[in-house]
């Protein structure tokens, strides 16, 4: 959530008027070295999907991101 990358791309967006929404998985909230599973992971998109939603309704949601611990 914090990678200079992403900090960048959030500046650079907001810049053309989007907002993003950023949010951390589990495991990097724990500093953990393995990502979540699965289901874990799909969980917390929801979560960030539904909060996005609430806090901007009506608006176009489009989802992505950077890495998922895959190498």
């Amino acid at each position: 959530m914090r990678h200079p990358f992403l900090e960048r791309a959030a500046v650079a967006l907001a810049a053309s008027r989007i907002a993003t929404y950023r949010y951390e998985f589990a495991y990097m909230e724990r500093h953990a070295q393995r990502p979540d599973s699965a289901a874990l992971a799909e969980a917390r998109v929801r979560e960030a999907v539904a909060e996005a939603t609430r806090a901007a309704p009506g608006l176009p949601l489009l989802a992505g991101g950077k890495s998922f611990g895959g190498r």
